[in-house]
Formats: C-alpha cells, structure tokens, sequence
C-alpha cells in the first residue's frame, strides 16, 4: 500500500492553482471547487492507495507547433493533476540529485529546485543564455573539429514506462521503491495499459522527462564531457569525425536498447563546427526577426485600439455626416 502525504497533497494544490495545470489548456474550473472543499479533498485524496489506483483517461488534444505541425497534448483529471504533481513532488529533489550538477555547465534544462511557493524549477533561473554561452564556448574549443547533433523523436510520447520505475529507484534509493511502483501504475493508467508514453502539458512530465535524459547523460559521460543539453537536444564535440561516428553509433543503440526511444533522421547529424556554428547564426537572427514581429504586431493591437477608443463617438446608425467620416477613414 502506497499513500501520498498530506504536505504533498497541500503543495501539489498549490502548484496546480498558482502556475496552472497544463501548458497547454485552460486551467478547469473544478480547481476552484476543490479549493473550497479542500479538507473532505485532501482527506479523500491522502486515503488512496496508489499501487491499486486507476486514474482517468485524459482528455487528448493537438496543438500548433512554430513549424506549422502539430503535437499531441493531455489534459488530466483534476483531481489526477494534484496526484501527479504530489507524487512527482516527493521525489523531485532526489531527481535533480541524480542528474548532473549545473556547476558542471553540460545539463541547462529545467533545473530542479522546489519552492514554498508552488514551483518545481527556479523562476530567476536564465538558464536559456547559459547554455547557448556554453555552447559557443565548446564550438569555440573545437573550431576544427565536429559535433554530433542529437534529437529524439516524439520524446514524451515515446518514453517507456517501465524504465521509468527502474530510474526512480536507482535515483532515489530502495526507500522510494514504492513511489517507482505507484508512478509506473499511474502512467500506465493514463495510457490505457500501453508502457510507452507519459502526458505531454503538466509540468510533472518534464521532471519524468529530465529523469529518463540524465540517464541518457551518463552514458555520454563515459566517452566525453565536451557536450551540452537542453531537453532532448543534445550537441557532443569532437576533435575528429571518427570519434563523432563511434559515439553516435553506441548512443543510437543505448537509448533504443535502454528506453524504446530513437534518434530523429532529421535532425541528429554529424557537422564540422564551423558549419554548426553557421547553422547557430542562422537560427538566433531568425528568432531575432520573430521576436521583432511579435512586438510590432502587439505594438499594432495596441494602436488599433486606441483608434477605435478616439472614434468611438462615430456611430454609423446617425445621419450620415460625410465630413465625419472621411475624419474617422483618415484616422484609420
């Protein structure tokens, strides 16, 4: 028998309705209702037993990619949420023991720091602009040589489920034995029995998600520690193409032997670091232009609506005043 804890339960509530449920949905209602009965809640929620616990099927929809594409997205029951964020909660800091440390300046992703306020990650944290300084420090190093480039296909929707139990206790230690069960049950839950897969939206998942890649950052450690990460986007450098070649080899089989998951054709490559440092430039101006347009384009709501505020007075069911309008066509 496995039970969540009262304090996790309360911070788990905490999370849910300060930071929401979901990237991806709006936040349920039910969320305000649960609040208000949170007591009977909580009582209901701390008395199941999480090894015999099947939770809901979520609600799965799609959402828009920056490519045009789309991407399969979960909306767990509420009360679910609250499991799974508690759940996580518990093993959350051993988890970010396991991975390797910051000060190592290799793993930038998602760091790991539980706050009294409801966060799983450090909210001042700009870990984005240190691990592109990182990565150019690396490119800097290895100016002729080369770097393998690595992507996972369909990452979240594709983890195993059973390795994640393994990688919980392993992390962890014996004592969290029971909190490897639970979350493998829960998992397998959602996905109708399937072992393949965990929720894409709640942020529990990118805990599960960080945990299955610091086990993919180990294996990397015993060829090198010229790499960098950033979820799933792993960037290794190399003095020759030789040793880019092996690595890749070993790596490719390792995370299909390991977790069932495979490296996309698309995108994991070998490349001199000249030409990925090009690829770099290319990608930062084209974020700059999209950036630069999303502020013009809020900057253009913004002064349309002040128009439609100074020609409010305008009201087209009146006479026709032809002087008026050519005013408020001149405005516009």
């Amino acid at each position: 028998m496995f039970q969540l804890k009262e304090s996790s339960l309360e911070w788990a509530l905490k999370h849910v309705t300060r930071f929401s449920a979901n990237d991806f949905f709006p936040q349920p209602f039910e969320f305000k209702a649960i609040a208000e009965q949170w007591s009977g809640v909580k009582k209901y929620l701390s008395g199941l037993d999480l090894h015999d616990y099947a939770p809901q099927i979520p609600v799965v929809g799609l959402a828009l990619k920056a490519n045009g594409t789309f991407r399969v997205v979960h909306q767990l029951d509420p009360l679910d949420s609250i499991i799974y964020t508690a759940l996580t909660y518990e093993i959350a800091a051993k988890l970010e023991q396991y991975r390797i440390p910051r000060e190592k300046g290799i793993v930038w992703s998602y760091r790991i720091k539980p706050s009294v306020k409801g966060s799983f990650f450090d909210l001042e944290d700009n870990t984005w602009r240190e691990y592109n300084r990182k990565t150019k420090k690396l490119a800097a190093e290895f100016s002729d040589g080369y770097v393998a480039t690595c992507d996972l296909v369909d990452f979240y929707n594709q983890i195993y489920t059973h390795r994640i139990q393994n990688l919980i206790e392993e992390a962890c230690g014996l004592a969290y034995e029971a909190h490897g069960k639970a979350m493998e049950k829960f998992l397998l839950g959602l996905n109708t029995l399937t072992s393949r897969g965990i929720p894409v939206g709640p942020t529990p998942s990118i805990i599960i998600a960080e945990l299955i890649a610091a086990d993919i950052d180990k294996k990397i450690l015993t060829y090198t520690d010229k790499f960098v990460r950033w979820v799933d986007d792993i960037s290794i450098f190399f003095d020759t193409q030789d040793e880019a070649e092996k690595l890749l080899h070993e790596l490719t089989a390792f995370v299909h032997s390991n977790h069932r998951l495979v490296f996309s054709g698309e995108k994991t490559r070998i490349l001199t670091v000249e030409r990925f440092v090009h690829k770099m430039r290319d990608e930062e101006e084209e974020e700059k232009k999209l950036v630069e347009a999303r502020g013009k384009e809020k900057a253009m709501k913004a002064y349309w609506k002040e128009l439609l505020e100074e020609i409010a007075d305008y009201d087209p069911g009146e006479a026709f005043d032809e002087d008026r309008f050519k005013e408020v066509l001149e405005a516009i």
